[in-house]
């Protein structure tokens, strides 16, 4: 699929009807009878069209055929650049503020090293497939590499992560990049690594991979039907969904409304339960299941690290239990 280019648009028949013409640069002008011409990018917004490129494979109705020279073609400020069908054997490095749209099955494919390399700019990509394959195989890439001096914006909506033929690839690793996905799909074994951000939140993943937080400023959100190993660092997390494990250091907290946890019992009758992350709170309910004394336990000593669990006499079993806050 390809866009198409015209030096007029007019509308009616004579010249000094209503119509849109291409100027210098490849702006767009509009004429009207009553006003004359104008700016059309004066007429949509302040941004305007300026900041504007499109890119298709074989360059028909398309300024460029390369999304790098796309993106180098927008000025300090950024700009939107709109990506037709086609798979783009390209490794990109941004420097500068960048929303790219796909238009049709866009993917962006790397060979052993990033297929976005990111330093103090904000992303937005909707609907671009993110590709690394594997050579030598003997680097460790991650398909978003961030970093940056400020807190950027990382925004992917839509788009799908595979690293399935590289097997020392990360998903993405940021520094001081606010990472938001939504409605996005991970293929490989890989992980998420966001650190002294603001926030991470993921919104209608259904399995999001490993995700590591390290002094994140704010409360973190994910919302999955299943999330991975997680690991939090100095950092706070609201979760949703299943998930396999998550641990945390004292300085980190975990809000979920249930959390499931087992321990075995070796003739014991009182023993100490430590959550594996903290929870942000100590207002919470400790459920058990049924064990072979028939008895509920006494709960005691509730902190956001743990409990006690007292039994009127020892058990021999594994006792499973469930918080709810």
């Amino acid at each position: 699929m390809n866009p198409l280019k015209a030096d007029k648009v007019q509308f009616g028949f004579p010249d000094n009807s209503p119509h849109i013409t291409r100027g210098v640069a490849s702006t767009l002008n509009f004429y009207d009878p009553n006003i004359g011409a104008v700016s059309l990018s004066k007429l949509i917004s302040e941004r305007g069209l300026d900041s504007f490129a499109s890119v298709s494979k074989s360059l028909v109705g398309s300024d460029y055929n390369t999304i790098q020279n796309a993106i180098d073609s927008l000025p300090s400020e950024g700009g939107l650049v709109v990506i037709y069908e086609g798979v783009y054997s390209e490794a990109l490095t941004i420097t500068k503020p960048v929303v790219m749209l796909a238009r049709g099955n866009v993917s962006i494919e790397a060979t052993d090293t990033s297929c976005i390399s990111v330093s103090d700019a904000s992303i937005y990509l909707d609907g671009v497939g993110l590709v690394i394959k594997s050579f030598l195989g003997n680097s460790n890439p991650s398909v978003i590499s961030h970093t940056s001096v400020g807190v950027e914006e990382l925004v992917f909506r839509g788009c799908s992560f595979d690293i399935s033929n590289h097997a020392n690839a990360e998903f993405i690793v940021a520094s001081k990049g606010d990472v938001r996905l939504s409605d996005c799909s991970f293929t490989g074994t890989g992980k998420l690594d966001i650190s002294s951000a603001s926030s991470f939140v993921a919104l209608g993943v259904s399995v999001l991979p490993e995700l590591e937080l390290t002094n994140m400023i704010s409360q973190s959100y994910i919302s999955a039907t299943q999330s991975s190993e997680i690991t939090l660092v100095a950092s706070s997390l609201t979760l949703e969904g299943r998930y396999i494990s998550c641990l945390g250091d004292n300085a980190s907290s975990l809000t979920k409304n249930q959390v499931i946890g087992s321990r075995d019992f070796v003739a014991e009758a009182v023993v100490d339960i430590t959550f594996p992350c903290p929870l942000s709170t100590t207002e919470y309910m400790v459920v058990f299941e049924g064990n072979t004394q028939k008895e509920l336990p006494v709960v005691s000593n509730k902190t956001v690290e743990g409990f006690r669990v007292t039994f009127a006499n020892p058990l021999n079993e594994t006792v499973r239990w469930s918080i709810f806050m």
